[in-house]
């Protein structure tokens, strides 16, 4: 892998943290970026109109996020891995079934750029924390084989000392 999986994961923590923060403080600056644009016009959602009435939703989802990126961000400090390998798989398929309804359901209520956007995005990051756990894990297991062996092989010297 290219980055760590805490790398990935601390990146995540401070996307979701910017992406809380711009919610609260300027949600039409977020809703009305490049990245929402070009991700709604090419998979041809509506985009999202900030109006009064969307505003305390927005606020709403700039709490959410904020509140995930403070538990993202506890989580990797604790280096709470078990917290990371239930979590991802269970918001991959759940970011998985909202792009897909998004894409499917143009005209719901909850189909617009900035939803689907963040589904996918959020899918994206999840499919690539999973990818890097499994790869960190699968290091892990090495290392710990070795160790083992390491200690076995030293463990029959002595025997036969």
């Amino acid at each position: 892998m290219l980055f760590s999986f805490r790398a990935i994961v601390l990146f995540y923590c401070c996307m979701l943290t910017f992406a809380g923060i711009g919610f609260l403080w300027n949600p039409k600056f977020v809703v009305e970026s490049g990245l929402v644009a070009l991700i709604g016009a090419s998979m041809e959602v509506k985009p999202l109109i900030v109006t009064q009435d969307n505003l305390s939703t927005l606020a709403l989802s700039g709490l959410v996020f904020l509140i995930l990126g403070m538990i993202y961000t506890i989580s990797l400090l604790q280096s709470n891995f078990l917290f990371f390998s239930g979590i991802t798989p269970i918001r991959a398929i759940f970011d998985f079934i909202l792009t897909g309804f998004i894409y499917l359901k143009k005209e719901h209520i909850a189909s617009n750029s900035l939803t689907f956007t963040f589904a996918f995005c959020d899918l994206m990051w999840q499919f690539w924390m999973f990818a890097a756990m499994s790869e960190e894990r699968a290091k892990y297991l090495k290392n710990q084989k070795k160790a083992e062996e390491l200690a076995a092989r030293k463990a029959r010297e002595v025997e036969e000392s």
